[in-house]
Parts: C-alpha cells; sequence; structure tokens
C-alpha cells in the first residue's frame, strides 16, 4: 500500500543501509498509521550526479530524498509522524545530516491503487480487506508479522 521511493547518488547508501532503511521505514509507517507490515514496499533508486539538481545546482551527493505515496484518509499528526520518523530514520541508519534529508508525501485513494491483484481498502479496513483475500495470499501477508515477531 505505501510505496517509499528512495532517491540517492550511487554510493551514497550501503546494501546494509538500504536493508536496515526499508526496516526502520516499514516499521515507522507501521506505528504512525497502524497498517500491516506486509502493506510497505520500499524501491531504491541510484541518481547520478548529473540528473539531480536543486536551486538549479547539483544536489550534494549526501542528499538522500524519500517519496512516499500512502493511502489518503490519515491525519495531520500521523502524517507528521511519518515524516519526522522517516527523516530520524535516515539520519540514525546512515549518519546523514537532517539537512541533506528530503521527504515527501503523496495520498492516493484506496481505490486508484491495485496491490497483491486487489484494489486496497479505505484505511480501518484492513483486516476486512485482508479477510477477503485468498486462504495464500492471505497466508502469505501474514507470514510478514510473524517473521518480524521472531
Amino acid at each position: 500500500m505505501p510505496t517509499y521511493l528512495c532517491f540517492s547518488q550511487p554510493g551514497t547508501l550501503s546494501a546494509e543501509q538500504r536493508a536496515d532503511l526499508a526496516t526502520r521505514i516499514t516499521a515507522i509507517h507501521t506505528e504512525a498509521t497502524g497498517a500491516p507490515l506486509s502493506f510497505t514496499q520500499l524501491v531504491f533508486q541510484d541518481v547520478s550526479a548529473a540528473s539531480h539538481f536543486i536551486g538549479g545546482q547539483p544536489a550534494d551527493h549526501r542528499t538522500v530524498w524519500v517519496y512516499g505515496h500512502i493511502r489518503d484518509g490519515r491525519t495531520p499528526e500521523a502524517k507528521n509522524a511519518l515524516v519526522l520518523g522517516i527523516r530520524e530514520n535516515v539520519c540514525a541508519a546512515t549518519g546523514i545530516d537532517p539537512q541533506h534529508v528530503w521527504v515527501y508525501l503523496n495520498e492516493l485513494g484506496a481505490a486508484e491503487m491495485v496491490e497483491f491483484g486487489h484494489v486496497l481498502p479505505v484505511h480501518g479496513q484492513e483486516d476486512v480487506w485482508m479477510q477477503s483475500l485468498p486462504n495464500e495470499l492471505r497466508d502469505r501477508l501474514r507470514s510478514f508479522e510473524s517473521a518480524t515477531a521472531s
């Protein structure tokens, strides 16, 4: 459901830092919204120095930009917790100064997204939606929760 795109210059984030950020951003999304862990995905994209500019100038090589697509209906408090939590977790995982971290959220209506082959539920209807899924898919999605708990 939420998709976070993390852009940085090649070499800015190691494989270990990317894995750590994936875990951290998934956790902060779940904490701020109550959505199951299995709903969150991250995509990391390297952007060459010649392809990222801020104020008409090449972006600092340490810049990390996280662009999140989330379902609409979140409270301002939840969205604030998300952007600040993501910023803090990027800094903690990478040692990058907050001035080099950019976080944007873009809301999409649930009916505007299909994931796992199904139109997504509105916020608060995740359990009902999960129950409507085929058993195999529902079990796979729930396995994310149990894998994190162990």
